[in-house]
């Protein structure tokens, strides 16, 4: 058995794949926030499934995807979870007695609908609308993270100079008006409140749908995937998200014909709902390395 865990802001999600990468037994539940609370929901979410204690002679591997850069197994600067260094993998190896591979989770879940998806040749952007905003990139079935690992990391990118500060003072961020952080900042409220933002404050939603549209033309005009791919916890709250990008892509469109030319939106692809493509991504890696 190929073991994926999906490790996001609010959530941790397990799957159990057979020989043919099919799911067996798939479990959710609630991330814990800082080192020692991440080990045990982590922990805890996989013992639902696999029973706790050693997996040594269980599964043949495991791929765990997680918010932050990682390098040797260590989740660095991962702040929804309030974790600055953590050496994850070897922690869990203590507990399981078998290493897991370290991703990103969005690399994870580029990796998940790639496969899913079948492609076999070029390049998918997974554009993340979740606690944060970033993209992941996959080339050739193959993740491409760029020098430093840092290639995708949109979040940080101005639309606006004069927009609203986030976490750290930096205006205008595609991150501040696309992600459920982003949008908690803004209102002032928690980010758990995401769904009665959009609802309640048009002003907030319409900035999303701009910074949403924005990204798009980003990751056209600077990788010019064959495919962008939308998916995270935002594209479920909103109903008219697609509807509401569009129309602003095609405004653009309209007042540039090179614009046009590049055929953005038949490039986008919304997610399909309640697919745990992160998790699978994460086990396919795990397969890989394992």
């Amino acid at each position: 058995m190929r073991v994926g865990v999906d490790i996001g802001g609010t959530k941790t999600e397990v799957v159990v794949l057979d020989e043919n990468l099919k799911v067996l037994h798939r479990h959710k539940l609630a991330t814990g926030i800082g080192a020692e609370a991440l080990l045990k929901s982590t922990t805890d979410a996989v013992a639902r499934i696999l029973g706790d204690g050693p997996l040594i002679n269980k599964v043949e591997s495991i791929g765990i995807g997680v918010p932050g850069k990682i390098v040797d197994g260590t989740i660095n600067n991962a702040e929804n979870l309030e974790i600055v260094s953590l050496d994850l993998a070897g922690e869990l190896q203590r507990h399981w007695g078998i290493r897991p591979a370290l991703v990103n989770d969005v690399n994870a879940a580029a990796v998940g609908y790639w496969r899913l998806k079948d492609y076999k040749k070029g390049m998918l952007a997974y554009l993340n609308l979740g606690t944060g905003l970033a993209a992941g990139l996959v080339v050739n079935g193959e993740i491409w993270r760029g020098a430093t690992g840092v290639a995708g990391e949109l979040g940080y990118i101005s639309v606006d100079p004069k927009g609203p500060a986030d976490r750290h003072g930096l205006l205008g961020c595609l991150e501040t008006y696309a992600s459920s952080s982003g949008l908690a900042i803004q209102a002032g409220k928690s980010m758990h409140d995401a769904r009665q933002i959009v609802v309640d404050r048009p002003d907030i939603s319409e900035q999303m749908y701009f910074a949403v549209a924005s990204a798009i033309r980003i990751l056209t005009l600077t990788y010019d995937p064959d495919a962008i791919v939308i998916g995270g916890g935002l594209t479920a709250l909103d109903l008219t998200l697609e509807e509401s990008v569009a129309k602003t892509v095609t405004e653009w469109e309209e007042q540039s014909p090179f614009l046009k030319s590049v055929n953005m939106l038949e490039r986008v692809h919304i997610t399909l709902p309640n697919v745990p493509a992160a998790a699978i991504g994460a086990a396919l890696l795990g397969a890989e390395n394992g």
